[in-house]
């Protein structure tokens, strides 16, 4: 039986071992990138990212719990605008402050959640002229610190986020190409 608990006890040692020099490995910061083209010039697609109370209608976290609560900071648009967001496990809690807007050709955002884990990203996006509109950019980077890391090696949560990201840009290009900014939910 002593044998058994031993044998046990170097496996677990060992596995353990193992999961954390592979996630040690692992890069400790990320980079996620996409793209859409959008038939809108950047003009009447800035407004819907830089005013954050027209994010509810094209996130893509914003359909993952109907429930969520939102707060508005003073200014809601423009660099200093801040969104707080309360929700069920999906989408957690955090907020998203605006660092700085250059009209209408980028948005430079930082990302601090505190639920379901506590992280901090910055973020980005580009509005570039394209013969048949814009390209919008949306750009997402920040640390993996050690359990993320772990984490990610069972449950690839980085291809997730770019996942995400495209879903959200082609929700703005449907509400970009459908018409201009109107008032968000409050």
């Amino acid at each position: 039986m002593i044998r058994r608990l031993a044998w046990l006890a170097s496996l677990l040692v060992l596995t353990f071992a193992l999961v954390a020099g592979l996630a040690l490995t692992q890069p400790d910061r990320f980079a996620i990138e996409r793209s859409v083209e959008i038939a809108t010039p950047a003009e009447e697609i800035f407004p819907l990212v830089e005013d954050l109370m027209q994010w509810p209608r094209w996130s893509p976290w914003e359909h993952l719990d109907p429930a969520v609560t939102r707060t508005f900071g003073n200014p809601f648009r423009g660099a200093g605008a801040i969104y707080i967001w309360s929700g069920n496990r999906e989408i957690g809690e955090g907020r998203i402050r605006i660092t700085s807007s250059r009209p209408p050709t980028a948005i430079y955002l930082l990302t601090e959640t505190q639920r379901p884990w506590t992280a901090r990203s910055r973020g980005e996006f580009r509005f570039e002229p394209t013969a048949a509109g814009t390209r919008v950019t949306w750009l997402v980077q920040g640390e993996l610190p050690f359990t993320a890391r772990v984490i990610n090696l069972f449950a690839d949560r980085i291809s997730g986020l770019g996942d995400q990201l495209a879903s959200g840009l082609d929700n703005l290009k449907r509400e970009a190409q459908a018409g201009a900014a109107r008032p968000g939910p409050g």
